[in-house]
């Protein structure tokens, strides 16, 4: 009776928020799966999405597609599949920069993707996607970071330093932010399994949550685990929009001869990469059920199972 009065405390307030936000279009594009798994509860919730997203609601893709992922994404496909097609006509491609345009575009396209593909989309499928993909773009990302050097500084005189110095800036900035995002998301890990372990034992010798001290105590891990959640999502989105980015418009002014262009479009990469991390922060629920309007740079939050934890779907939604 204890442990189910204490699971009944930590679950009431999220469930009854987001059952007093139902009707809230706006909120539709949070995945959370359905506390009514029934065809009708199902029915009700995705009709209320607007109709041409239909889809990607269902899925749980439709928080995560907006203008700040179309814009972009328009920039990577714009630079990996019109303009860089046409530069690699004109010149012999080595193979320093074969592997440079793998680890380069691989990265890109993983952003893109990781980016729409969060691990609560698909009911939870998604997560696998993500994570392994993750995985793969850390390494794409470095292997073109390093070549990318190589390549640029030892042809300097033919790109100039106008060129090579804000590229290579944009390389240590990928850098930087690709294990500034890894480095959170793995803090955020070992948080969330601190606390399922201490759950799992108090359920085991039934105790009342002995293990976890507190429901403060509790609620001071689920906002460390905020904060490295959000930062991962800011750092991540970093590393599309600005890092991959600039690249893209270097390319795009390449025949500029002043300066202020390419300051220019690094600042409006910088100013895209800044709201589209706020937007996102915003769409996601914290882990006290509380919105995230007011917190820092979110991701995924953790699984707080109910009474009926051998249920799949019966838990708060882990994004």
């Amino acid at each position: 009776k204890k442990i189910k009065s204490i699971t009944i405390m930590i679950i009431q307030s999220p469930l009854v928020e987001v059952a007093s936000m139902k009707s809230d279009t706006s909120l539709m594009a949070m995945p959370h799966p359905p506390l009514d798994e029934s065809e009708g509860a199902v029915d009700s919730v995705v009709s209320s999405a607007p109709t041409s997203f239909l889809p990607f609601h269902r899925h749980g893709l439709g928080k995560n597609l907006n203008l700040y992922w179309l814009a972009a994404s328009g920039i990577a496909v714009w630079f990996l599949f019109v303009h860089s097609p046409l530069l690699l006509r004109k010149r012999t491609i080595n193979h320093l920069f074969a592997v440079h345009l793998l680890g380069a575009g691989g990265i890109y396209l993983i952003c893109i993707h990781n980016a729409l593909v969060t691990p609560s989309t698909f009911q939870g499928r998604g997560k696998s996607w993500h994570i392994n993909l993750g995985r793969v773009g850390m390494i794409l990302g470095i292997v073109g970071v390093v070549t990318g050097y190589i390549l640029t500084w030892r042809s300097v005189d033919k790109v100039g330093l106008g060129f090579a110095i804000p590229i290579s800036i944009g390389g240590f900035f990928q850098l930087v932010s690709q294990f500034k995002g890894y480095q959170h998301i793995q803090a955020f890990q070992r948080l969330r399994d601190v606390e399922e372990e201490a759950t799992r034992k108090a359920a085991t010798n039934h105790e009342s949550a002995a293990t976890l001290s507190s429901l403060q105590e509790l609620q001071e891990l689920q906002e460390q685990k905020n904060h490295h959640l959000n930062n991962h999502i800011g750092y991540m989105i970093g590393t599309f929009v600005m890092a991959c980015g600039i690249p893209a418009v270097m390319r795009l002014l390449f025949d500029a001869t002043a300066v202020w262009p390419y300051v220019a479009a690094i600042g409006a990469l910088n100013l895209l990469s800044y709201v589209y991390t706020g937007h996102m922060i915003k769409k996601q629920p914290s882990t006290n059920g509380k919105n995230n309007s007011n917190d820092e740079p979110q991701e995924t939050t953790p699984c707080v199972r109910t009474e009926g934890a051998s249920d799949p779907h019966n838990y708060k939604s882990i994004e």
